[in-house]
């Protein structure tokens, strides 16, 4: 209790007083790094709560979210649809572009979400793929699929022969893959437990490893800050500082972006502000 009465002090007085920073410096650089990993690991462990609420309020939801993509999954294919792919030459007995639409709605970030599954089109142009609003496009003799960036494409001249996919086709491998979904819940089960154990450390790890990184970059603007305010601090000691100065723009932007502000650069510049203030104090 005391350990940790002592870190919120050291927190409150790195964020609002100046005049502190004179006793860091004469301190040891590992009370600054222990520093830097409880507030580090702090986050981490918020984080953590909020995915393990998520996690415990989705176990409820799973077997009826099984029981519909399992449901679901197998209607998902048309009945009269037929696709044959010839020595890598797609083509159908449907009227083109012909789409098949998600089974259900999918959490999607971004202004255009996409409404079908795959939209099979054998003249399809790279160009018109946005338009199609489709995870996958088939073509001629490729295969587009869409990811955070755009779409990426998979030849399919490897597939030798003449393939026939049609309804019957379709049901008999997702026959074989509907026995699988009962292990989906021990999975789950197993991977979230895991990651709960996980996430504090490997997040705490990653958080302190970014900050220090980062602190390379931004020391060399209180560097010099130091020569304009003529304060004699060698790089290694005003490092240091920066192990207590970030947590200012840390918390500013975690609290802003909570409310959904985002302003670019604001990271730094609130760093680079606050380390003014306090080279520019009696330090």
């Amino acid at each position: 209790m005391k350990k940790l009465k002592l870190f919120g002090r050291v927190l409150w007085r790195s964020c609002v007083d100046p005049g502190y920073y004179k006793d860091i410096i004469k301190v040891r650089a590992s009370f600054s790094l222990k520093f830097l990993f409880v507030f580090a690991l702090l986050f981490s462990l918020v984080a953590t709560i909020q995915y393990a609420v998520a996690f415990v309020a989705f176990l409820p939801k799973m077997p009826e979210y099984l029981t519909m993509v399992q449901e679901k999954g197998m209607a998902l294919y048309p009945k009269d649809l037929v696709v044959t792919i010839t020595d890598g030459v797609v083509s159908t007995n449907a009227k083109e572009p012909y789409a098949i639409d998600l089974p259900f709605a999918l959490p999607v970030d971004g202004d255009k979400k996409p409404e079908h599954l795959v939209v099979i089109d054998t003249k399809a142009t790279p160009e018109a793929f946005d338009t199609y609003q489709s995870f996958v496009v088939v073509g001629k003799s490729t295969l587009y699929y869409r990811d955070d960036k755009g779409y990426k494409f998979y030849p399919l001249k490897d597939i030798k022969g003449k393939t026939v996919i049609n309804k019957a086709f379709y049901d008999e491998w997702a026959g074989k893959v509907v026995p699988y979904l009962s292990w989906v819940p021990t999975v789950v089960y197993v991977v979230g437990i895991v990651g709960l154990l996980l996430l504090p450390v490997v997040l705490t790890v990653g958080r302190v490893v970014g900050y220090l990184v980062v602190l390379l970059i931004l020391t060399i603007f209180s560097l010099a800050m130091a020569k304009i305010f003529r304060k004699k601090f060698s790089y290694p000691v005003l490092y240091r500082l920066g192990m207590h100065a970030i947590t200012v723009p840390v918390l500013a932007t975690y609290f802003l972006q909570f409310f959904g502000i985002s302003v670019p650069f604001l990271f730094p510049l609130i760093f680079v502000a606050w380390m003014g203030v306090v080279l520019r104090g009696k330090i």
